[in-house]
């Protein structure tokens, strides 16, 4: 009785650590809700039950030097901590369901290979055990038998085959996928680990570079009316490991890294002695006094577009954590345009449908729009940048 007592106690002891483990991995669930999307990098916004003691593996996509987090109503964050970790065989939980697919794959092509070596025993020990002493109709009947037993032997070894070879394919497929979509180091993640006290919800934001957006349009011409119905849509994709399903902020310029206030050179005046020089040196001077000049006056291609102004587009919708491009439509609005056909026979013998918007209603960024006149697909051009009351043809 004591050793059954003692058994269930280990047991239980063993459940409760279980259990505890579960809730520690309770990441694979994590979305962000809220983010902001820049032409070159996100800001998500994840929010999670707070819990005494927490650990959450993420994806090394996220910047560890960018991420803070805060309390919600209730909470207090008493520490946390961000290092990376060796987690050999981690699964991000955008890839959870296309994990279990290739785990599937990965057994199937296990039980067809296993099959394969059953069938090919089967057939050598066929071969092998011919029995002894067998004359006559016995020996007869007994070939009979091992022919018929080894034809439906080899039936199954060649079905077997057939279906190896395509669970095969399969396989390899969902491995290729898989290793394409799975985002940073497969290897390693981020350990946050967070103690808190109270009840409530607790927010991380995080930086990650794997993600980007475009503006897409849709652009139809009524040449009855010269109306143009605009369809905005954003070209959303991004690779950190974390599925976005909540509101999406799109900005088109990048936050300022940093504000400096500009120093400013102190005028100084001083006498000097005027001397004059030789006239080779004096043009050698001027020379190099217009090559300096010329150095300061060119201006430097900014790498990262940034700035003060930024136009900021509201969406909403489900954006997947593993790369694939996404649409989310922004709206649609119609502009007042004129149309004038265009011909030169001597570069081509198309013509062309001009509608021409004299005075823009609203500010337009550029990007791919797909032209149609009348609800006829005519192609596709590139919009350029256009202020509210400029012209757009």
């Amino acid at each position: 009785m004591n050793k059954e007592r003692s058994f269930m106690a280990v047991l239980t002891v063993a459940v409760v650590i279980a259990a505890g483990g579960a809730a520690l991995g309770a990441e694979s669930g994590l979305t962000a809700k809220k983010v902001d999307v820049y032409p070159r990098g996100a800001l998500l916004s994840i929010e999670m039950e707070a819990e005494p003691r927490m650990q959450i593996e993420l994806p090394m996509t996220l910047d560890p030097r960018n991420m803070t987090l805060t309390a919600g109503e209730g909470v207090t964050i008493q520490g946390y901590d961000i290092v990376e970790a060796a987690r050999p065989g981690w699964i991000p939980p955008a890839l959870a369901s296309l994990a279990d697919e290739l785990d599937q794959a990965r057994s199937r092509v296990d039980m067809l290979r296993a099959r394969a070596s059953a069938l090919e025993q089967a057939m050598k020990h066929l071969g092998e055990a011919v029995p002894e002493g067998l004359k006559g109709a016995e020996l007869e009947t007994y070939v009979d038998t091992a022919v018929k037993k080894r034809e439906s032997l080899e039936l199954k070894a060649a079905e077997n085959a057939a279906l190896l070879e395509k669970a095969g394919k399969e396989h390899d497929l969902l491995r290729s996928e898989y290793e394409k979509q799975f985002p940073g180091d497969p290897d390693r993640v981020l350990l946050l680990s967070v103690e808190t006290r109270g009840e409530g919800r607790i927010i991380l934001d995080a930086w990650t570079r794997d993600a980007l957006w475009r503006p897409a349009y849709r652009m139809g011409l009524n040449s009855s009316t010269g109306e143009v119905s605009v369809k905005m849509a954003a070209d959303v994709s991004q690779k950190s490991g974390i599925t976005w399903d909540g509101d999406i902020l799109l900005h088109t310029v990048r936050p300022k890294g940093g504000i400096n206030i500009p120093e400013m050179r102190p005028l100084v005046v001083d006498f000097l002695e005027i001397s004059p020089a030789p006239k080779a040196m004096r043009g050698a001077m001027e020379e190099m006094a217009a090559s300096v000049m010329m150095d300061e006056a060119a201006p430097q291609e900014p790498l990262v577009e940034e700035g003060l102004t930024d136009v900021t587009l509201k969406a909403g919708g489900i954006v997947n954590g593993f790369g694939k491009k996404e649409i989310l439509e922004l709206g649609e609005y119609v502009e007042k345009g004129e149309v004038s056909l265009v011909a030169m026979p001597e570069f081509s013998s198309e013509a062309w449908t001009v509608a021409t918007v004299k005075t823009m209603g609203r500010a337009i960024l550029p990007g791919e729009a797909r032209l149609s006149v009348d609800g006829k697909e005519t192609g596709v051009t590139a919009i350029p940048r256009r202020s509210m009351g400029q012209e757009l043809q």
